[in-house]
């Protein structure tokens, strides 16, 4: 999807790699220009729209939220659009009077918009960087553009990519849901052996995540 977005006082039209929450468009006026389903790759719409109408387009090469304490690989396909491309950083700072993490990992847009609007001020540097895209295929480009932000907000250029961010957020999930299952396996072996102390139940579940064998191995070595 893309809309139109007026921030810091300069039309551009915005490309999105996931589709942005119905609030947030209604809130801020995006307009869509691609059908919600089976829509072209973003690089074909943005071409397009770079063809047909003379306002620039903003992408976001990390392609996803992050804490802001490293910036993630840079997505080539921005930098593969035109060779006519302005490299902005953006740094924006918040007055809150709590001190919650606002960015996390499960983070949202609509929970970092929600913060827009909880937070009474915020403050936003805006830095154009100049670049040298001459013989630079789109790989080159990411990487060059990525180092230039790395090194004006000094933090570490990662070459962990928003798909790394993906599939640990999947193993977390994993993680997190054999845990609640190893918590209902104790419960069901304690109403068996109440006697048995609940770290020795859940030490030996944890080996062999089955509350038959864990019954029968505490049973026997039962004095």
């Amino acid at each position: 999807s893309s809309g139109i977005n007026a921030e810091y006082g300069m039309a551009c039209a915005t490309l999105s790699v996931r589709d942005i929450p119905l609030l947030i468009r209604l809130v801020v006026g995006s307009l869509d220009l691609t059908p919600r389903h089976e829509a072209p790759p973003p690089t074909t719409v943005a071409k397009a729209h770079l063809d047909s109408s003379e306002i620039p387009i903003l992408t976001l090469p990390e392609q996803i939220m992050t804490n802001g304490d490293g910036l993630l690989k840079f997505a080539s396909w921005p930098f593969s659009i035109s060779s006519n491309i302005q490299v902005v950083c953006v740094e924006i700072k918040r007055l809150h009077v709590l001190t919650p993490n606002l960015t996390h990992l499960f983070s949202s847009p609509l929970g970092d918009f929600f913060w827009t609007l909880v937070c009474p001020a915020h403050w936003a540097n805006v830095r154009y960087l100049s670049a040298d895209w001459l013989d630079k295929n789109p790989e080159q480009r990411a990487r060059h553009a990525q180092q230039l932000i790395s090194a004006e907000l000094n933090i570490p250029a990662l070459k962990l990519t928003c798909h790394d961010v993906n599939e640990h957020k999947k193993t977390i999930v994993k993680q997190q849901a054999q845990s609640v299952d190893i918590d209902s396996l104790v419960r069901q072996v304690i109403e068996v052996l109440p006697n048995i102390p609940e770290s020795e139940i859940r030490a030996d579940l944890m080996r062999t995540k089955d509350t038959t064998q864990t019954i029968y191995n505490l049973v026997k070595n039962c004095p």
